[in-house]
């Protein structure tokens, strides 16, 4: 959905939580620290992809990404709302997508 609501020309700007999953709280102990190294080890490892990519774009996103992977809340909410903010209008969304990316021919 982040990755959706960015492409459209919006942001996260709020997730709501409703009640802790009484499993997860369960296997939340034995289950972050595993959780934690892994996501780790991913966001090193796609830092270091696509070196095409500005290194600070990535880190950016990854980070964002790496965030919301961790949280607490998240992990261990049952039902979850997200909010999202208008960052561009309509017009500017194409416009602000070639200036983070190749158009489809180009890369071809």
């Amino acid at each position: 959905m982040r990755v959706i609501g960015r492409i459209t020309g919006f942001k996260i700007s709020e997730i709501i939580f409703m009640r802790i999953n009484k499993t997860a709280l369960f296997l939340f102990p034995s289950g972050i620290r595993l959780f934690f190294l892994s996501s780790y080890y991913t966001y090193f490892k796609a830092l270091g992809r696509n070196k095409t990519i500005e290194y600070e774009a990535k880190k950016k996103v990854y980070k964002e990404q790496l965030k919301i992977n961790l949280s607490p809340k998240i992990l261990l909410d049952r039902h979850s709302f997200v909010v999202f903010e208008k960052e561009f209008e309509h017009a500017d969304v194409y416009d602000h997508l070639l200036s983070i990316s190749k158009p489809l021919n180009e890369i071809l």
